[in-house]
């Protein structure tokens, strides 16, 4: 006879006052055929109360030993605390993109319990006073290379700046307005917080030009290359769209003079069709001209591995003159011969640079500057192709057992021209998918997003070394904790 423990079966405890393991142990005993009777005066207790703990027992027992289905096996518990629930917040509200409502809905779906709005705006709140003290301790001095944008939100401009390098989103506020004085405030701000940049990156805005020539005059500002390729871009398309639309209305002319002519009227449509022959034949030769000029645009002035910074600028006046020459044939050839006279010295700032660099290396190693160059054109070859091999073959040759050190400084070199600012570009497509949740924006809401911007480890980078680490992490070289560690939570990990 399995009996259950002496403090059950001295006190005589009524079936209310047992206690949970008490329950258990009784529910246990109750298992064995024909305890039940001396359970009931062991206890003190009835046989239909004994028969209810038996039946849990057999119930728990089924459970247990039932197979199944894979979709239903507890993988493992999850201890629900307050905390745990901030962070539920918090990373749908930054990971997840969440608005409030949907945050609300997460949570009654998922955990079957409520939050109020106000709940979720004090959470922000709170989370807010945890980053600008975080931001107190902000170092911005690692950065060399920055690129600076505006991004529009129901047409009031939010100023950003990143760093080319690692990503880092060092400027993030809504200032009211773009500015030259804004820019010079916000850049003067920057300079208190350790900013000293090498040169920076931006596209033609006047307000931010004239910021930065009040801000930071003796730092050069490079012209982004994607801001003068997109219109010409653009140019080559519309103006090829136009030649089809001639070329169309050429063909369908034709028909008619085909018809008219199976009629005896061959001369209806003659003078129209020459007119419109003339046109589509004025179309497709500006097209064509201005397709090659955007190519030797892209391909021999604007490319890394061009020739020096006086060719790229006589280049430059000769596509520029061969356009202006065409302006008259379309309003759109005008306005970007006007950009290219525009942007000009900007543009070609970075051709400047590399020309120093390539003389230091050249006299660091002993070499003309020439030889130093012809590793630069042969690094624009591909690398596969046999032209390739050929011409590193020659500078082997030539050089001999400098080469190795030429070549790796080149590379270094090349590695090092940022001619771009697709980083702040890139930074604005993230924000846009935040700022649509929101129609007015505040500093508050800016701050916390640059902090989980900056500490959000990135799956994958095109980066070498930056896949699974932050913007943060690249810049300050080392592993940092958590974006949720950094706020003061504790992460939640699974059991080994």
């Amino acid at each position: 006879m399995c009996t259950l423990t002496a403090d059950a079966a001295a006190d005589k405890l009524p079936a209310a006052s047992l206690s949970a393991e008490q329950r258990a142990q009784l529910a246990t005993a109750a298992l064995i055929p024909g305890s039940i009777s001396p359970l009931s005066r062991q206890t003190g207790t009835s046989r239909k109360f004994i028969r209810r703990q038996r039946d849990k027992a057999r119930a728990a027992i089924h459970q247990a030993f039932e197979p199944l289905p894979d979709d239903a096996e507890v993988l493992f518990y999850l201890p629900v605390t307050k905390a745990w629930l901030c962070q539920f917040v918090l990373v749908l509200v930054f990971t997840c993109r969440a608005s409030y409502r949907r945050v609300q809905d997460a949570m009654s779906c998922l955990l079957d319990t409520s939050i109020s709005l106000g709940s979720i705006h004090n959470l922000l709140a709170a989370t807010h006073t945890a980053v600008r003290a975080l931001h107190r301790t902000e170092d911005l001095a690692a950065i060399r290379i920055g690129a600076h944008d505006e991004i529009f939100h129901h047409n009031k401009p939010v100023l950003a700046g990143v760093d080319v390098e690692t990503g880092y989103c060092y400027e993030l506020g809504d200032y009211g307005s773009c500015d030259g004085d804004t820019w010079a405030l916000v850049l003067m701000e920057l300079q208190d917080r350790g900013l000293d940049l090498d040169h920076a990156i931006a596209d033609f805005g006047k307000g931010l030009r004239a910021g930065y020539e009040r801000a930071l005059p003796g730092v050069p500002l490079w012209g982004d290359h994607h801001h003068i390729l997109a219109p010409l871009t653009e140019l080559v398309g519309y103006l090829e769209s136009k030649a089809y639309k001639a070329i169309e209305r050429t063909e369908a002319i034709e028909k008619k003079m085909a018809r008219a002519r199976a009629r005896g009227q061959g001369q209806k449509h003659s003078r129209n069709l020459g007119h419109k022959r003339q046109q589509a034949r004025d179309a497709i030769e500006l097209a064509d001209d201005v397709r090659v000029l955007v190519r030797w645009l892209r391909w021999d002035v604007l490319r890394l591995c061009g020739p020096d910074a006086s060719t790229r600028l006589n280049l430059w006046e000769f596509i520029t003159a061969e356009l202006r020459a065409r302006s008259h044939r379309s309003k759109r050839v005008k306005s970007v011969v006007r950009l290219l006279e525009t942007v000009r010295d900007e543009a070609l700032l970075f051709a400047h640079h590399l020309d120093k660099t390539l003389a230091v290396i050249a006299d660091e190693h002993g070499v003309d500057v020439w030889w130093v160059r012809c590793v630069v054109e042969c690094e624009g070859l591909k690398p596969d192709s046999q032209r390739y091999f050929e011409r590193e073959g020659e500078l082997r040759a030539v050089l001999g057992h400098k080469y190795r050190a030429i070549h790796e400084a080149v590379l270094e070199a090349l590695r090092s021209v940022k001619r771009g600012s697709g980083d702040v570009e890139n930074l604005n497509g993230q924000l846009r998918k935040y700022f649509e949740l929101r129609r007015v924006l505040g500093d508050k809401w800016l701050e916390m997003l640059r902090f989980y911007l900056n500490h959000h480890r990135q799956g994958r980078s095109r980066r070498p070394g930056g896949s699974g680490k932050s913007p943060a992490e690249r810049l300050k070289g080392r592993r940092l904790p958590h974006w949720l560690e950094q706020l003061g939570y504790q992460l939640f990990k699974t059991a080994a």
